[in-house]
């Protein structure tokens, strides 16, 4: 009967055991997951909040390698963790019951286990240092294939595959050899512990035995309960070694999310109902302290007013259009809008009041009508068909298989780079903007899509406030007054009759676009 209930007991406790084992496999598995979607979750969420000279700073593909495999990898630290802690409990009991048996030996081998472990520790520190080599290699790697990615076409255009394929390889191979010195460290230093333990639980024996006891009982408990003890301590030292890995990665998504942070955007609050005037006191400009770009710029735009920029390459037009979107503050002096500090205006406000077309446009991977849209969950559809009405395009998308629902992308190939421009430039109208900034937009287009592109600016005219970054004639010719920016002071602004008369280099560039060379 006694022998009945022992049985039963067992089978009790073995059920017991393995639904215990499930929930413990499930918990740390789970927790792993949710980490790893709060880090990306936190990580694109700071990016986003970051100012836009952060932004700028980012290499290709950095990010998308922090959201991919840092985070993957710093999500194996809570597995590591747990497992650690599993194993150190284990191992605790065992040492314990040891200790109950013959707590001489048992005090003499686990001392000396404890030390052992310790005395591994330099060997720890330099998986940790791997570590995070291989995490640099992995990021450099994935800026690597991103920039591949993105010079594809000309890559294969000047022949240059085998370079960059040569390129793309030695950054495959300085991660592979880190991985390898990594894992050879990892794998390493668990089988030392392990065959350290071992010879000091066979050096304690034979000093026993030399000796003499009588508890010989009691002592092949102990080793037993040493020898399972040790297997536990393997894990532990595993689990440490795990987690030496996978820290410097959480590391560098922490440290990245803190300087995201740290460096966000500084959000406004000053509420305005129109953009009435926008102006520049005494605006400098320096990337690096000691080497402006823009120096002491000064001026003022009227609403409808449509302003061209002009200047070589260099003089800091960019610069200006980047502080007059926001993008960035001033190093010295004030932007104005209504007389208000512009960096004070209501965020939410100030972006359903400004557009932009970049010199640059990107398409989405998704329909003509999301990437008109974009994102913007208030432009409707009556809004999206009307600005592609201004922006010349409508036409060319009903001759597209599916129309507005016709799937578009940056590559696409029934996409010419005259109908991206226009796609982006209705884009910037679906919002109905007050104030529109435009940088080069015709700058690299066929004769056909430039004046579609002229007869939409053409359009806008007086009905909101144009700021046109020009390099053509025609652009120039639509603008009420004309800035000339020269080594990043501005020159001029006048009128463009006027500046043809008092301006060498406005006039010396409007003769060169007169035989059709840009401005």
């Amino acid at each position: 009967m006694r022998t009945s209930a022992l049985l039963a007991a067992a089978a009790i406790l073995a059920a017991v055991r393995l639904l215990l084992q499930i929930v413990v496999a499930r918990l740390p598995a789970r927790l792993s997951g949710q980490v790893q979607s709060q880090l990306r979750e936190h990580l694109i969420s700071a990016f986003l909040q970051a100012s836009w000279s952060e932004k700028a700073k980012e290499k290709e593909g950095h990010l998308q390698e922090l959201m991919g495999g840092q985070t993957y990898q710093s999500g194996a630290a809570v597995l590591q963790l747990a497992n650690g802690l599993s194993a150190a409990l284990m191992f605790l009991t065992l040492a314990a019951s040891a200790f109950i048996l013959s707590p001489g030996v048992a005090a003499a081998v686990l001392g000396t286990a404890v030390a052992l472990f310790g005395g591994l520790r330099p060997l720890s520190r330099r998986v940790r240092n791997s570590s995070a080599s291989t995490s640099a290699a992995l990021v450099a790697q994935a800026s690597g294939v991103a920039e591949s990615v993105r010079m594809a076409e000309e890559v294969q255009v000047f022949g240059a595959t085998e370079t960059e394929r040569s390129r793309i390889s030695s950054l495959v191979q300085s991660l592979e050899m880190h991985i390898i010195r990594t894992k050879t460290l990892i794998a390493i230093v668990p089988v030392l512990y392990q065959g350290a333990v071992i010879a000091l639980i066979v050096a304690g024996l034979a000093i026993l035995y030399a000796v003499g006891t009588s508890r010989l009982a009691a002592l092949g408990a102990v080793v037993l309960l040493l020898v399972r003890a040790s297997a536990y301590g393997q894990q532990l030292q595993t689990s440490y070694q795990g987690l030496g890995e996978a820290l410097p990665y959480l590391d560098r998504l922490t440290s990245t999310i803190e300087r995201y942070l740290a460096n966000a955007q500084r959000r406004g609050d000053r509420p305005i109902d129109f953009v009435r005037t926008v102006e520049f006191e005494s605006v400098s400009f320096a990337y690096k302290p000691g080497l402006s770009v823009l120096r002491d710029i000064t001026f003022s735009i009227r609403t409808g007013e449509a302003i061209g920029v002009v200047g070589p390459s260099g003089a800091g037009k960019s610069t200006l259009v980047q502080i007059l979107l926001r993008l960035r503050e001033p190093s010295s002096g004030r932007y104005l809008v209504n007389q208000v500090t512009a960096e004070d205006i209501d965020d939410a406000t100030w972006q359903r009041k400004v557009a932009y077309l970049p010199q640059e446009p990107h398409l989405l991977a998704g329909t003509v009508a999301e990437n008109i849209r974009f994102y913007r969950d208030w432009v409707g559809d009556d809004l999206i068909a009307s600005s592609a009405k201004l922006a010349h395009i409508d036409s060319d998308i009903m001759t597209w298989a599916n129309g507005y629902h016709t799937v578009i992308g940056q590559r696409a190939d029934a996409v010419s780079g005259g109908q991206r421009q226009r796609l982006c430039l209705a884009r910037a109208l679906a919002g109905n903007p007050e104030f529109l900034i435009l940088d080069e937009p015709t700058s690299a287009l066929d004769s056909q899509s430039e004046h579609l592109i002229q007869e939409s600016l053409e359009g806008l005219r007086g009905k909101l406030t144009l700021v046109v970054i020009a390099h053509r004639l025609t652009t120039i010719r639509l603008c009420d007054r004309v800035m000339v920016i020269r080594d990043g002071l501005l020159e001029a602004f006048a009128p463009a009759e006027l500046l043809y008369g008092s301006n060498d280099f406005y006039r010396n560039a409007i003769d060169l676009a007169a035989l059709g060379r840009p401005i």
